[in-house]
């Protein structure tokens, strides 16, 4: 897939660029300016000679990917969310509807608790003498 006018050097730049590398430092690395890396990106001819033009379509291919798989992991992320945030949103009504169901248990045992037939069939602390 290697076309003819890109050298090994203008390879590697594209595949540091992947690679997130500052331009500074790539240049650096193949003994590039920085001018002309910026030129090769940008498809200027006048700065970076007739290569420029398919270092910039490999370049935007490159991006083109990256872009790619940016959207495909942010939609990923998106959907993994919101299952999450469903799973904690139906936790939440569980626990609700749990301690209306505890609320309500505890209301009515009260009430027993507090009415004359369960105070009548308590047993008696028969220990104690009166």
């Amino acid at each position: 897939m290697a076309n003819k006018g890109l050298t090994e050097k203008h390879w590697k730049a594209l595949a540091l660029l992947d690679q997130s590398k500052s331009r500074k430092d790539i240049a650096d690395e193949l003994g590039f300016s920085v001018s002309y890396l910026e030129a090769l990106c940008i498809g200027d001819t006048r700065k970076g000679g007739a290569v420029a033009t398919l270092f910039k379509a490999e370049y935007r291919k490159n991006l083109a990917k990256a872009k790619e798989e940016t959207d495909r992991l942010i939609r990923q992320n998106l959907q993994t969310s919101q299952k999450l945030m469903a799973e904690v949103f139906d936790e939440i009504q569980r626990t609700k509807k749990s301690s209306q169901c505890t609320q309500t248990l505890l209301r009515s045992a009260n009430r027993r608790r507090t009415s004359k037939t369960f105070r009548s069939a308590t047993p008696r602390d028969y220990s104690r003498k009166n």
